[in-house]
């Protein structure tokens, strides 16, 4: 994508979590219309609660039989 390619492109991010606000914050430093839209404020939601991290033990089919290789990975 070119310079003025970005210059034109007008972008909503949905989250203020740590996601949402960098996505916003290069999107703008790449020269395009950012508007973030959090409901309460940037990082008061799932950002006060989430790391962000891989959890081995949750997600759909866990434990199941990818249980050794997320142990392994995380």
């Amino acid at each position: 994508m070119t310079t003025s390619q970005t210059q034109k492109m007008n972008v909503v991010v949905v989250g203020g979590g740590i996601t949402g606000a960098f996505a916003a914050y290069f999107l703008s430093a790449r020269g395009c219309g950012v508007t973030l839209i959090e409901r309460s404020g940037i990082g008061n939601e799932a950002s006060s609660r989430n790391p962000g991290g891989i959890n081995p033990m949750h997600g759909t089919g866990i434990p199941g039989a990818l249980q050794p290789l997320a142990r392994q990975a995380f």
